[in-house]
């Protein structure tokens, strides 16, 4: 975690040109890949997500009723699926009690993360591990985006500088890859056991816009809706949000919504905007939780 906030902090970014025998001439030409050898089992979402609970787990596991909640990749093409890896990381770390996934994609992981608040806050469990893994870093992923139409392409020269959120002439995401996972504990419990408490979440929406997957529901309302209803389940004022982490894709549609959506919502009140993807690239099911 410390290696990763210094990174954010000093603005480094994880793009880099692809290295892969023939890739030369293909239209996409960097990507965000972890350098790390992925030690564990299976497919390497799944070994992602696993590294990511251990480190999650070894800092600071509660006691009481728990449960997870994960959005996990599915395998790439040159990987073969061996089951649930929701029951898999529950079964390997010994979680009981609630089991969720979800396969939503972008939103997957921030939706296991609201999804574990509420049923934390409703009493139904003392704790639980959300976040997600994911990573499309391979030819059937790539290209997949890039007929989208959501890619920025070229860039080999100037990685750091293909995924451009809200600028002036940006052309699409990077591919990344990633995972991380959120321990959360109801309050009580955690300041009883003395447990270094990191942040609070005050509250929680979703919603769906029943449009394309690459981009958002016409005129945003749908996303409108959810920031609202998200102020509303925390109790909150419109002014008291100082920052705001945004989906920040770096594609001209979703950036313009985004961007339009947050000022009806926040009005005029100041508010700092941040934009992980340009560093990291887009994670798909895993940015949410990778992005808290």
């Amino acid at each position: 975690m410390e290696k990763f906030w210094a990174g954010m902090v000093e603005k480094k970014s994880a793009v880099r040109p692809i290295p892969w025998i023939g890739w030369e001439d293909a239209p996409v030409q960097v990507a965000a890949m972890l350098e790390e050898r992925l030690p564990g089992e299976g497919w390497r979402n799944r070994r992602m997500a696993e590294w990511a609970l251990r480190e999650a787990l070894g800092q600071s596991r509660p006691g009481g009723r728990g449960g997870i909640a994960a959005a996990i990749g599915w395998p790439g093409p040159n990987e073969e699926g061996d089951g649930d890896p929701v029951a898999f990381l529950a079964e390997k770390n010994a979680i009981g009690g609630i089991r969720m996934e979800s396969l939503a994609a972008c939103a997957a992981s921030t939706q296991m993360i609201g999804e574990a608040f509420w049923r934390i806050r409703d009493g139904e469990v003392d704790w639980m591990a959300a976040g997600g893994a994911d990573g499309r870093v391979h030819s059937g992923g790539i290209l997949g985006y890039d007929r989208l139409g959501a890619l920025a392409r070229g860039f080999r020269d100037r990685p750091s500088q293909a995924c451009r959120p809200f600028g002036v002439g940006r052309s699409g995401f990077v591919v990344g890859e990633g995972a991380g996972f959120l321990i959360l504990e109801n309050k009580d419990s955690a300041e009883q056991r003395g447990a270094e408490i990191l942040a609070e979440i005050r509250g929680a929406s979703q919603g769906c816009d029943a449009w394309r997957v690459t981009d958002p529901g016409v005129g945003g309302k749908e996303a409108e809706a959810c920031l609202r209803g998200c102020l509303e389940d925390a109790g909150m004022e419109v002014g008291e949000v100082d920052a705001v982490v945004a989906h920040g894709t770096g594609t001209v549609a979703n950036d313009r919504v985004e961007a339009e959506v947050l000022g009806r919502v926040l009005e005029n009140f100041p508010f700092r905007i941040v934009a992980p993807k340009a560093s990291l690239g887009h994670l798909s099911m895993a940015c949410g939780a990778v992005e808290s």
